[in-house]
């Protein structure tokens, strides 16, 4: 069998030519596009098991069918302040509810934030918050299987909170006391709701 012919000198040239070429061409493509750091995940196996209810007296009847709902129709917010939040109850009960919540329905103190790692978001107190001109919210009437929606932002909960770039989580959690000391009362808790402050650009 003949020997393959050595390639040309003009080939050869442009065969050792081809790799720079295309390095020249990957070069003119212009930098790699930014990618955005990635957030962390929300861990919720490091939140903390909610301490037990005292069992010793029976719960208050307005108390025992109330559940609590919160919804964030913005998912992703810049700056924090701007969440909107839909704050739900139900009445999964047997009987006629008429709850009336107090002040810290209203504001940061009757929710819990916090960060990816479930650490609590520390903030100072406001003392210009939205609901401090409602001591409460006065009853809110309950049929069986009835519910009420309160909207309201993180900024009405806690004006002036700023919050990093990152992942958080808020629900619902207010201790509601009882209405006669012969029953007990309960802390109405809503599930966690997610969401991302995106950080300056």
């Amino acid at each position: 069998m003949p020997l393959p012919h050595p390639p040309s000198p003009r080939r050869a040239l442009a065969l050792r030519a081809a790799p720079g070429v295309l390095l020249l061409a990957v070069a003119c493509g212009g930098p790699p596009p930014v990618v955005a750091p990635t957030m962390e995940r929300f861990n919720r196996a490091l939140c903390r098991k909610d301490p037990p209810e005292d069992q010793s007296r029976p719960v208050d009847p307005q108390l025992e069918g109330a559940k609590a709902e919160l919804a964030t129709p913005d998912r992703v917010v810049q700056p924090a302040g701007a969440l909107r939040l839909a704050l739900t109850l139900h009445n999964i009960g047997l009987t006629r509810l008429a709850l009336a919540l107090p002040q810290q329905a209203f504001t940061l103190e009757g929710f819990e934030l916090v960060d990816h790692n479930c650490v609590p978001v520390r903030y100072a107190k406001p003392t210009t918050a939205h609901a401090l001109a409602y001591r409460d919210s006065g009853p809110i009437p309950l049929g069986i299987g009835e519910s009420a929606t309160i909207d309201s932002t993180l900024d009405g909960l806690a004006p002036g909170l700023e919050l990093k770039r990152g992942i958080y989580a808020i629900r619902f959690a207010l201790r509601m006391l009882p209405a006669a000391p012969t029953l007990r009362g309960r802390t109405i808790y809503s599930d966690w709701t997610l969401f991302a402050v995106r950080g300056l650009q």
